[in-house]
């Protein structure tokens, strides 16, 4: 089998944060921060370069100041409404770093997100938010050759909603709803980019949660749910990488120092796929090479049992 990437990557970082807390009254505050990071990259490509291989061998570093901000506004005791906005940036691929050795700033990721939080009930808590985050440096997985490819610019809108809910002194439910939209853009803050516009990979949809139960006896269990939709595996969405809803069911009793255990991964057994990639590919007979999805298989229905001693 041909090894298409293999390289040795130290990357160090650091970071000093400072933040400023105004409490204007008992309803109204303000905090202002700023976070300066520092990046080094070294890469040894264990890989001879030649006409099939780039060596990505080298050296770098990159740094970003980024400014915070959040605003919180409590009308009522239960009640908050917050907005918040800042800049952040995104991790990046380390041999893409060194290819370019004047590039010294991390790519940046400035986003905001205004929402609520509301305790409806002693038992139950409430939040939404809408959200915006652009991305200077949108880097796309490329299988073939085993490394990143820079897209340019997108920007990402979503809406996530959340709810906690105690239905019984040893029952809790939970559930969060995440929506988003995202594209490839014309330069930071720029629209939306005239066709190829779909970021490969990136969530629609997704979901989380299930029901909890804990006894002051010792036992306690889950049943979880974890639920991504359909979404792009390219630029012009021609390809798309499956969504899947896997269940998984745990149970424990503790007894005095000794606690025994039982997890099941896929209660339901479902077919499912873990890692996605449209992916040129060319079989026996065929005289040209297709592009379509290639994937690793999620782990099917598997159980397993523990058994623990507590000091």
């Amino acid at each position: 089998m041909e090894v298409k990437a293999h390289a040795l990557v130290h990357e160090r970082s650091s970071a000093v944060y400072i933040n400023e807390v105004f409490r204007f009254n008992d309803h109204l505050r303000l905090e202002l921060g700023g976070r300066y990071d520092y990046f080094t990259f070294d890469v040894e490509d264990l890989i001879p370069g030649d006409s099939m291989h780039k060596n990505y061998s080298g050296s770098n570093y990159q740094s970003l100041f980024n400014p915070k901000f959040n605003l919180v506004y409590s009308p009522l005791s239960n009640l908050q409404l917050f907005f918040n906005a800042g800049r952040g940036f995104h991790s990046n691929d380390a041999r893409s770093v060194v290819q370019q050795p004047a590039e010294h700033r991390l790519p940046r990721a400035p986003g905001a997100e205004a929402g609520v939080l509301l305790n409806a009930a002693k038992r139950c808590v409430l939040s939404a938010a809408a959200w915006i985050m652009d991305i200077s440096n949108e880097l796309v997985y490329v299988g073939d050759a085993g490394t990143t490819e820079d897209k340019g610019s997108s920007r990402r809108l979503g809406l996530d909603l959340s709810a906690r809910v105690q239905l019984r002194s040893w029952l809790f439910a939970d559930a969060d709803l995440n929506l988003s939209k995202n594209r490839f853009t014309e330069g930071l803050y720029g629209k939306e980019a005239g066709t190829d516009y779909f970021i490969p990979l990136a969530p629609r949809l997704t979901s989380s949660g299930g029901l909890t139960m804990r006894f002051d006896w010792g036992f306690e269990g889950s049943l979880r749910y974890r639920y991504l939709a359909d979404r792009p595996a390219n630029e012009t969405n021609t390809v798309i990488a499956k969504g899947y809803n896997v269940v998984d069911l745990s149970l424990a009793y503790k007894t005095g120092h000794v606690k025994l255990g039982m997890a099941i991964e896929n209660l339901l057994n479902v077919e499912w796929n873990e890692a996605q990639f449209d992916t040129e590919s060319r079989l026996k007979g065929e005289r040209q090479a297709v592009s379509e999805l290639h994937y690793t298989p999620g782990t099917p229905f598997f159980a397993k049992a523990t058994i623990g001693y507590i000091f």
